[in-house]
């Protein structure tokens, strides 16, 4: 964090589970379960773990706290309840630094993906609070596709891409989304001046091909003109994953691949807007 911070960079900690070996922690965090080390947890066990976490890197100014990474498998209620108390557990420690909100899943769609109506449904009180979202090149009819149309039609131009994020969510009056994923409606967030990016974005990359290439130059363009930052997530190469990695070739030289060539011929220098950056996983190549 230190080193990062000579650099200018900011440190999204945001965990995705304690313990990757029980389900129930890969579920809204405050499931009740034991830990592999023993330890009991829930909700108070969610609380206890930022308190801990949010006192001891409190001192870095380049921290950025997300308390979970995708939450699913609760209510929004009860994601909105245990969420504002977390908040509430960081602030009275840390008043500044800014906090990602993520939706939980509600029902059928995974809101992390797709419609922000949880904004105002289920609304959090706090200071810099940053809402965020999530944007995947998902295979057609997939729950995560959210830029494929009723008619099959994927959307790939720019007026289509951005169709699926601002507005009703219809290109021209005659093409409707998909029913996986209906619209975002990113500028109503934006127009009610809550902040707001996106936290995951990048291209499918199994079959990179013209389509997806075009639908990648346009969806971060429309990020840009909109003001919104946003994270590139490289996939991990591993045997299950469908995606593979969007912004470096593996296997040797760390060397910008075609989606990265973009992202990076992308990104406005010097930056206009929040924060862009750069997400890599436990095993990628800039691991530690």
């Amino acid at each position: 964090i230190s080193y990062a911070a000579t650099k200018g960079i900011y440190i999204v900690y945001c965990p995705w589970t304690l313990d990757s070996s029980n389900q129930l922690l890969q579920q809204l965090p405050h499931q009740p379960a034991t830990l592999a080390d023993g330890t009991p947890w829930g909700e108070q066990g969610f609380r206890n773990y930022w308190l801990s976490v949010v006192n001891e890197l409190k001192v870095y100014e380049n921290v950025v706290w997300e308390p979970w990474n995708e939450p699913y498998g609760a209510s929004g209620l009860e994601w909105q309840r245990v969420w504002q108390l977390v908040i509430n557990d960081i602030r009275a420690i840390d008043d500044h630094v800014i906090i990602v909100s993520l939706g939980s899943q509600f029902g059928a769609h995974p809101s992390y993906t797709g419609p922000l109506n949880w904004v105002w449904d289920y609304p959090l009180v706090g200071t810099n609070l940053l809402y965020s979202s999530h944007l995947y090149w998902y295979q057609p009819g997939s729950s995560g596709d959210s830029f494929s149309f009723a008619d099959g039609t994927r959307a790939i131009t720019y007026d289509q891409v951005k169709s699926c994020i601002i507005g009703d969510g219809i290109t021209t009056g005659v093409i409707v989304p998909s029913a996986y994923q209906p619209w975002r409606r990113m500028d109503l967030v934006l127009n009610d001046n809550k902040a707001f990016w996106i936290g995951e974005v990048g291209p499918f990359m199994a079959v990179w091909d013209a389509n997806e290439t075009q639908w990648w130059t346009n969806i971060l363009q429309i990020l840009n003109e909109f003001g919104v930052g946003y994270a590139e997530w490289d996939w991990q190469v591993a045997p299950g994953w469908s995606m593979v990695s969007s912004l470096w070739i593996r296997n040797g030289p760390i060397t910008l691949n075609a989606a990265g060539t973009i992202l990076m011929a992308s990104i406005p220098t010097p930056a206009t807007h929040n924060i862009f950056g750069y997400v890599n996983d436990a095993a990628g190549p800039l691991a530690g």
